[in-house]
């Protein structure tokens, strides 16, 4: 038989990882690249980009299942967002 405890944990936007006992489904994705969220937290009417990290709600909203790659190269956008 096969325990699943399972919980939920987030950050401040919303990004949340499933907990399998002392498992994360997406650990080590996660730990290689860490989120850029700033804790502001707050969408701009104008540009649609949160204030404190410059991704708007979709790429929020995608990180958890971006790969690695995925996640260097939006950090790399977000760097050249006014």
């Amino acid at each position: 038989m096969v325990r699943s405890d399972r919980r939920v944990a987030g950050s401040c936007q919303g990004e949340q990882l499933l907990h399998f006992g002392h498992r994360s489904a997406l650990r080590a994705d996660m730990a290689q690249v860490p989120s850029p969220c700033t804790g502001v937290c707050r969408i701009a009417a104008l540009t649609l980009q949160c204030l404190g990290c410059k991704r708007t709600l979709e790429e929020i909203a995608d990180w958890p299942i971006l790969s690695a790659k995925q996640k260097r190269a939006l950090l790399e956008q977000l760097q050249r967002r006014d």
